[in-house]
């Protein structure tokens, strides 16, 4: 790497939380948009579930009713 070109980014680099700690990782350019589409995937799918988990608490709320708590005497 005595080539000065070389020694210039960009760099890319994955990072994520593993035990409580930062792990990071250096990647080669020519994975970097592989790892971005992936990322990209995630994000997506992550709004799905939320999306399925606010349409699942509407359902909840309409098809069971409120149970009522009965007053003991």
């Amino acid at each position: 790497a005595t080539d000065r070109a070389s020694q210039h980014g960009p760099y890319y680099q994955l990072s994520w939380k593993e035990k409580g700690k930062t792990v990071s990782r250096r990647l080669p350019a020519e994975h970097a948009t592989l790892y971005r589409q992936w990322i990209a995937n995630r994000q997506r799918l992550q709004s799905i579930i939320q999306q399925m988990h606010g349409v699942s608490q509407k359902a909840h709320r309409h098809l069971l009713p409120a149970e009522k708590t009965k007053k003991q005497r």
